[in-house]
C-alpha cells in the first residue's frame, strides 16, 4: 500500500461516528425506491471504514444480511493492532438486548462489539422489574390484574432505557450523520432521529435531508419552521399511532414535569442552532446541498469534507 493511500485510510483514525439511518415515509412521495436507504446505510459505512473511522450504531443491525455486508467491510478495511469487532459498536438499549440469542450473538461477535445498557436502577425499584426478563410494552393478557403495569407505564420504561441508550451512545462518540426516519411508530420520547440528532447538538451533526422523514423536518425546524409532525398537536392527536403515544406523553410529563417531552422546546433548541450551531466542518452552502440531494455519492463526499475539517 502506498504512504499516500496509507495516509487517506487513516485521515478519520480515532474518530467514532454514530449513523443514525432508517426508512422515511417520504420516499415514495420523493420518487426514491426504498433500496436507496441500504444503499446509503453500506456506503457511508463503508467510505467511513476505509477513512479510518470506527462506527456506532443504536439498536439492532439492519435486516437483509447487512451484519454479513459489515463484516465484510470490517475485514477489508482493517487497521492494524485493533480487532475486528473494535471498528464497530453496536448499542442495545434494555430490554432489547435480552431478545439476543446464542446464534445472534455468535453471528455478531465477528461485526461489533455489543454494548449493552442495562436497566436504570430507579426503574427497577419502582416497577418491580427483573433485569433478565424481557418487558412487552403491551400487557399480556394472563397479567391483566389491577395491580400490574399499564401500558403507558410500560411504554415509560422502554423510553427512558430508549434515552439512556442515546445517551451512552452520545458520550462514546465524535460526530453524528442522521438520514431518513420514521415520525410514527416510535418507542422513545420523540421519533428516534429527532432524540438522537437533539442529544447530538454541540457535536459535529450531520443532517443528510435527500429522503425526507424526520431528518427533513429537523431541518425545516434549523431554520425556524414547524414541521407538522414535530409538533405535540399531531403526535398525540393526529399521528397513526396517537392512541399509543397520547398515554405515553401524558404518563412521561406527570413523572418529570420539570425536563418533559416538549415539542416547542425541541423545535426551538434547532432553531437557535441553526446552520452553524451544527458544528460540522461546513459551510453554509455545503449544508444546505446536504440537506437537498438524494445522491449518496454526493452526501459521502461532503461527510468526509466535514470530518476532515473537525477530525
Amino acid at each position: 500500500m502506498s504512504s499516500e493511500s496509507s495516509r487517506k485510510r487513516l485521515a478519520l483514525g480515532g474518530l467514532t461516528i454514530g449513523i443514525s439511518i432508517s426508512d422515511s415515509e417520504d420516499l415514495g412521495r420523493l420518487g426514491l425506491d426504498p433500496i436507496v436507504v441500504d444503499l446509503a446505510y453500506t456506503e457511508i459505512s463503508r467510505h467511513l471504514l476505509a477513512h479510518g473511522a470506527n462506527l456506532a450504531y443504536g439498536g439492532d443491525h439492519r435486516d437483509g444480511g447487512f451484519a454479513s455486508i459489515l463484516f465484510e467491510l470490517i475485514q477489508t478495511y482493517d487497521q492494524p493492532g485493533q480487532n475486528v469487532s473494535d471498528r464497530t459498536r453496536n448499542y442495545l438499549a434494555w430490554p432489547l438486548h435480552l431478545t439476543l440469542d446464542d446464534d445472534r450473538r455468535v453471528a455478531l461477535t465477528g461485526v461489533a462489539r455489543l454494548v449493552e445498557i442495562p436497566l436504570e436502577p430507579d426503574l427497577k425499584e419502582t416497577f418491580k422489574l427483573d433485569p433478565k426478563v424481557f418487558l412487552e410494552t403491551k400487557v399480556p393478557e394472563e397479567v391483566e390484574t389491577p395491580e400490574a403495569m399499564s401500558e403507558s407505564e410500560r411504554r415509560y420504561v422502554w423510553t427512558r432505557s430508549l434515552t439512556r441508550m442515546r445517551e451512552r451512545m452520545r458520550d462514546e462518540i465524535d460526530a453524528r450523520i442522521v438520514v431518513g426516519g420514521q415520525t410514527g411508530k416510535f418507542l422513545g420520547r420523540y421519533p428516534g432521529i429527532a432524540e438522537e440528532a437533539l442529544l447530538g447538538l454541540g457535536s459535529p451533526l450531520y443532517l443528510l435531508g435527500g429522503f425526507g422523514g424526520c431528518t427533513r423536518d429537523l431541518i425545516d425546524a434549523l431554520g425556524g419552521g414547524r414541521p407538522e409532525r414535530l409538533t405535540r398537536d399531531f403526535q398525540c392527536e393526529r399521528s397513526t399511532h396517537h392512541r399509543d403515544y397520547a398515554p405515553l406523553y401524558e404518563e412521561y410529563n406527570r413523572r418529570h414535569p420539570d425536563a418533559p417531552i416538549d415539542y416547542d422546546a425541541l423545535r426551538e433548541q434547532f432553531a437557535q442552532a441553526g446552520i452553524s450551531g451544527l458544528r460540522n466542518g461546513l459551510d453554509e452552502k455545503e449544508n444546505r446541498i446536504l440537506f437537498e440531494t438524494d445522491d449518496v455519492d454526493w452526501m459521502i463526499a461532503l461527510v468526509l469534507k466535514g470530518l476532515s475539517r473537525v477530525g
